[in-house]
């Protein structure tokens, strides 16, 4: 039984990829670049807005440019995103309604994202009742991003827990990685941005559907109930 249940955002509570695609294509087309499409935009979300940039300039006609315009063209993106994060989001289907369940049962709930912490906590505010979550973080300066461990163990000590208290959920190998480096129970989601192939190499327990999960956390290993 975990007292401490920390999910990613993108793809595993929150489907936020026709948002993300429309601020990356926005920025992309000021900068008389290609659009990209959502399945390319998908196959690069998870590592960071830094990695879904620099990788999407290489496939949208940018593969030239340097590291000053890359960085220039990366900050108008992440204000373009922060300044539009809600129109194309929302949580999956029965996300809320779990993470409530979690809560009734004395559950604390933390977030753990390598989006930017600003626009992390703009969409948390937004979708989510205030409190649900007790501890949410995005990507900061003064912390390496996922899949590197530090951010989320120093989350879940000062959240006042251990690492065999806390489940971690996710849907991509950045989250699998993550969970094996912080050497935490972890659960991975395939009805997000990766499917079970994708996932694979991790013996992880998986499950396709927000209703799978709920099923999973209330009778699974580490049963709730």
């Amino acid at each position: 039984m975990h007292p401490f249940i920390v999910f990613d955002l993108d793809g595993t509570l929150m489907d936020t990829i026709a948002s993300i695609t429309h601020e990356v294509n926005r920025t992309f087309q000021a900068n008389g670049l290609e659009s990209l499409s959502v399945e390319t935009v998908q196959t690069l979300v998870g590592n960071s807005s830094a990695y879904l940039i620099d990788h999407g300039l290489n496939l949208a006609g940018g593969k030239d440019l340097g590291k000053a315009d890359r960085k220039r063209i990366l900050d108008e993106y992440n204000q373009n995103y922060y300044d539009h994060p809600i129109e194309g989001s929302a949580p999956y289907p029965g996300i809320v309604d779990l993470a409530i369940w979690l809560k009734d049962k004395g559950r604390k709930l933390g977030v753990y994202s390598n989006k930017p912490d600003p626009i992390v906590h703009r969409v948390m505010d937004h979708f989510f009742p205030r409190g649900l979550f007790d501890a949410v973080s995005g990507f900061r300066e003064d912390l390496p991003r996922k899949p590197d461990p530090t951010g989320l163990l120093q989350m879940i000590e000062e959240a006042g827990f251990k690492r065999e208290d806390t489940l971690y959920i996710g849907d991509s190998e950045v989250d699998g990685i993550l969970g094996e480096n912080a050497g935490l129970d972890t659960v991975l989601v395939t009805y997000g941005y990766r499917e079970s192939e994708d996932l694979a190499a991790f013996t992880f327990p998986k499950v396709d559907s927000v209703e799978a999960l709920t099923n999973y956390l209330k009778t699974g290993k580490g049963a709730l109930s």
